[in-house]
């Protein structure tokens, strides 16, 4: 598995880079749109926060610098985090397997991931 790469830019570079994920303000106050891009340097927008089968969330009830999810998907999932207020927080992704990742953040702090 590549490593995955995740910006916060203003807006989209021209060509993507491939396994980066760019996170776009939306005007709608702290809400991103978030865009992946595949190995053809493609972007495809991707809603992180669904329902349905395949799909897991988190819940960090205690404020941690890093987080480890086990999600039991069995696949290498999308992963958005916000804090205990709604907010959207970037940390350092690591995927230590097909069922577990690793979040680490600049600060610590409660809230949820959205795997899908």
């Amino acid at each position: 598995m590549p490593e995955i790469f995740q910006n916060r830019v203003g807006v989209l570079p021209t060509v993507g880079i491939p396994n980066h994920i760019y996170y776009i303000p939306n005007g709608q106050g702290t809400d991103v749109d978030h865009y992946v891009v595949d190995n053809n340097g493609i972007y495809h927008k991707v809603n992180p926060i669904q329902s349905g089968i395949g799909d897991y969330v988190h819940t960090q009830g205690v404020a941690l610098t890093t987080w480890t999810i086990n999600h039991n998907l069995n696949y290498y999932p999308n992963i958005s985090v916000v804090d205990s207020s709604g907010s959207v927080v970037i940390g350092d992704v690591q995927y230590i397997s097909l069922n577990t990742i690793s979040v680490t953040f600049s600060g610590a702090f409660s809230g949820s991931a959205y795997l899908s």
